[in-house]
């Protein structure tokens, strides 16, 4: 699985287009299986696993936090 797109993968098919996903559900604290439940139709997105390591991108660049077993984004 690739994190970036390159010569023969777009974005969609990468774990930045997967978060970019899930960034686009998260307007309000929410929970990881609320949340899954938004994305997990969304092609993008495909499987947990692509969704647990998408999170843990997001968590790990500070884009995203979490508090009280809610995740939201974080604050600049």
């Amino acid at each position: 699985m690739n994190i970036l797109p390159d010569k023969y993968t777009p974005e969609e098919f990468t774990l930045l287009g997967a978060s970019a996903a899930i960034m686009e559900r998260i307007d309000r604290p929410v929970s990881i299986s609320s949340l899954w439940q938004n994305v997990r139709a969304d092609l993008r997105v495909r499987s947990f696993d692509r969704f647990a390591d998408s999170l843990s991108l997001l968590y790990a660049t500070k884009v995203i936090d979490a508090q009280d077993g809610r995740i939201f984004r974080a604050q600049p």
